[in-house]
């Protein structure tokens, strides 16, 4: 494997640090997916869940680094923040995607795509986070990658496995077949209605397989599943400009929340209301700092994520 790091200006804490000093640590985040472009006028614009999740760990003042893999001349990576660490995989592509739209149904095309992600990519102490995020668009994050580190707690997203594609890159739904693999190994499986409007019964045999599932429904909300227990959680009332990203902000401020041995059910309504924002702008520029965050959230926090809120950037 090819690799290449941008650095950030924050010290990536090792395992070691977390365990001696967590009090003082703000919390880690380590995401494996693709950044990716996906086609806009005039050019691209990154995308990919992985872009969105560390971002928004960034702005909640958690140290954020990113797997992923494209071509060498990929540029959208510099559409995040310098403090990100990214981790390159080099390959002969890079993940782009093209939507069009039809009287509000969606077409989309897969241009290109990065390469598979395997454990074996993983630099050694890469994934002992405080988080780690398996958030594949492409169906490019192999199931070995759960056993790549020792983060504290495991979170995925699995969009990017319901995907397959035609020889013109048309992208159709497909049965997740690894779920029965992943599931059992996370601590949170984050969906949504549209992510298995084509297998609908699936969500029960997720809940069966995880210890907790979230299943996010937009404006309505999201419901969080515990074995037999299911709670739905309502969405904050937003103006909605853009829902791209919306879920991976969600699940990213959740899985902060209970990392810092937060609550689930006090981290789903945080997961909301940070999402709330991330609806409010177009692309990543909704995803909101941590001072915003707490000026619309009134609820409890546990102690080391206040304290790593009341110091994230501005």
């Amino acid at each position: 494997m090819q690799s290449e790091r941008w650095a950030g200006s924050r010290a990536w804490p090792t395992a070691l640090s977390r365990e001696t000093n967590i009090a003082s640590q703000p919390l880690s985040f380590a995401a494996v997916g693709h950044i990716c472009r996906d086609v806009a006028s005039g050019g691209f614009v990154v995308g990919g869940a992985a872009a969105y999740s560390t971002i928004a760990a960034h702005r909640l003042g958690a140290t954020a680094r990113v797997m992923t893999s494209h071509a060498d001349d990929f540029q959208e990576h510099h559409a995040l923040p310098d403090a990100i660490s990214i981790d390159v995989k080099r390959a002969p592509d890079s993940t782009t995607f093209h939507n069009t739209y039809d009287e509000g149904a969606r077409t989309q095309r897969l241009l290109g795509r990065g390469g598979t992600l395997g454990a074996a990519d993983i630099p050694e102490g890469w994934a002992d986070a405080d988080v780690l995020y398996m958030c594949p668009i492409a169906d490019e994050v192999e199931p070995t990658v759960l056993h790549a580190g020792r983060p504290g707690i495991i979170g995925v997203t699995p969009q990017g496995w319901f995907r397959t594609w035609d020889e013109d890159g048309v992208v159709s739904a497909k049965r997740w077949d690894a779920a029965d693999v992943v599931l059992p190994h996370v601590d949170v499986c984050v969906l949504s209605e549209e992510d298995i409007a084509a297998f609908p019964e699936e969500l029960d045999r997720f809940r069966g397989l995880a210890e907790r599932v979230v299943f996010t429904h937009g404006a309505r909300g999201a419901t969080l599943y515990s074995g037999p227990e299911a709670r739905h959680f309502p969405a904050y009332e937003a103006d909605q400009v853009d829902p791209t990203g919306a879920g991976d902000v969600f699940a990213t401020a959740y899985l902060l929340h209970v990392a810092a041995n937060g609550d689930p059910c006090d981290a789903m309504a945080f997961g909301n209301c940070v999402a709330s924002f991330a609806v409010e702008g177009v692309g990543t520029g909704g995803i909101p700092s941590a001072s915003r965050v707490l000026e619309r959230w009134d609820g409890p926090l546990p102690t080391r994520l206040k304290d790593m809120l009341a110091n994230a950037p501005e």
